[in-house]
């Protein structure tokens, strides 16, 4: 298994980014290399549309906005190189801002690092896009 693991202070309120964050189906709304984010096919799992066109389903395991916290699995990955992925997103308050924290454990799928990678890019781009979001 490898493991990715990134974290951004974000300049507003916990309660505020989780509830932006924590709807399963609002990744659309904070990704920007998601043009969709739709219900699959129950009403666990979501439909991610990317900018190039190409699918990812994703599955959601655990949600508890207790802790701001939700988990999830790729049904099917898509273009991203990796299997049996696991991912987290939790976001807990700093002060009177929030540190979101996205994680996850996978097997790549080819070279190790070139998997790493691509999970790096892609959470680096959703979390530096959250904290412009609410910097505005």
């Amino acid at each position: 298994m490898t493991e990715v693991t990134m974290s951004r202070r974000v300049p507003a309120p916990a309660d505020d980014v989780w509830e932006l964050v924590g709807g399963f189906f609002r990744l659309a709304d904070w990704h920007p290399a998601v043009s969709a984010s739709e219900p699959g096919d129950d009403e666990n799992t979501r439909r991610l549309t990317l900018g190039d066109g190409s699918q990812i389903v994703e599955e959601l395991v655990n949600n508890d906005d207790g802790s701001r916290t939700y988990t999830y699995t790729m049904v099917h990955p898509g273009p991203l190189p990796v299997s049996n992925y696991k991912g987290t997103i939790h976001v807990e308050p700093d002060g009177q801002e929030a540190v979101v924290t996205w994680s996850s454990t996978f097997d790549p799928v080819g070279e190790a690092e070139q998997a790493q990678q691509a999970l790096q890019d892609v959470y680096a781009a959703g979390l530096d896009n959250l904290r412009k979001l609410f910097s505005r």
